[in-house]
């Protein structure tokens, strides 16, 4: 296997571990912060803790905020964390669809 294949896996692997991160973080503690931004309901607070709710939110938020649908007034910290947000999520369903297309029909191997 050649340098540059391997250090192309590597940094998807590092990528898609630091989107997985991201991804963990923000269902656990840090969607509090983006609910008070995006957030429909009059009182942010009262939306669900469960982790498939945030899951939702996340993607949902970051989406809306990156593709101009939903811009309410951020700061230029929130700005980047949805960019980056939606960046990892894109690269991190980009990256476990190539690995099943690759694992049913074989494409990549």
């Amino acid at each position: 296997m050649s340098v540059y294949k391997v250090l192309i896996i590597d940094i998807f692997i590092g990528l898609f571990l630091i989107s997985f991160a991201n991804g963990v973080f923000i269902c656990f503690h840090g969607i509090k912060y983006m609910d008070k931004y995006f957030s429909d309901l009059p009182d942010y607070k009262q939306e669900s803790l469960s982790p498939f709710d945030c899951f939702e939110r996340m993607h949902k938020y970051s989406f809306k905020f990156v593709f101009s649908i939903s811009n309410p007034p951020v700061s230029k910290f929130m700005k980047v964390w949805l960019f980056a947000t939606c960046f990892s999520l894109t690269f991190y369903w980009l990256v476990l669809s190539l690995g099943a297309i690759d694992y049913y029909f074989g494409i990549f191997s």
